[in-house]
């Protein structure tokens, strides 16, 4: 996170937009109190500017409409989004925990998902997915392979395997007969 030492350095300037449910926000205004003196505190505050989203919500954020909406998840309150890129292809991203199946149709034809593929199959006993809300890459395919997704982008991914990229995509396209991406940390997805 953005600190008050870094503005003042003149690392971080303006206003740090933060999009997210009341749980989230309620949860990052009650963390700073506990890490930081207070002075640090308020120059967080200056520039931390938290934008609760409720279900079903539009908002146009960098020249884009957003759609939240609940992904109905089995602990804390979570949101995914949808989006349309300049392309005109849609885009949605479905938050940190397996789909439910009650949003099949919401993604049902999109040209790109984004979902979490925890590790792969043959290691579900060591890693436990299932114990955690999250899945293994066959089981996220196997799960969309039926809904006419163009690109299921698999995130959230343990990082044991050098070449988790290459043995994840492998896994994946047995099971699943759109493309299939999984980006390193960081890495920039062409999504045009």
């Amino acid at each position: 996170m953005i600190t008050g030492k870094r503005t003042k350095r003149g690392v971080h300037n303006g206003i740090f937009n933060i999009y997210c449910n009341s749980e989230v926000r309620d949860a990052i205004l009650a963390i700073y109190p506990n890490l930081y003196p207070k002075p640090m505190v308020d120059e967080i505050k200056n520039y931390l500017n938290i934008i609760v989203v409720s279900d079903g919500d539009t908002l146009e954020i960098t020249n884009r409409k957003y759609t939240f909406f609940d992904v109905k998840a089995r602990g804390n309150l979570l949101y995914g989004f949808e989006t349309i890129l300049d392309n005109n292809k849609k885009l949605v991203f479905l938050g940190d925990e397996t789909c439910n199946p009650s949003l099949y149709e919401k993604i049902r034809n999109s040209e790109y998902v984004m979902h979490e593929a925890f590790c792969l199959d043959s290691e579900a006993d060591i890693f436990k997915p299932y114990d955690i809300h999250h899945s293994t890459v066959k089981s996220s395919c196997e799960n969309f392979n039926d809904l006419n997704i163009k690109n299921l982008i698999l995130f959230h991914t343990e990082e044991t395997h050098k070449n988790r990229k290459e043995l994840y995509i492998k896994e994946g396209k047995k099971y699943f007969n759109g493309n299939v991406l999984v980006p390193d940390d960081l890495e920039v997805i062409d999504l045009c």
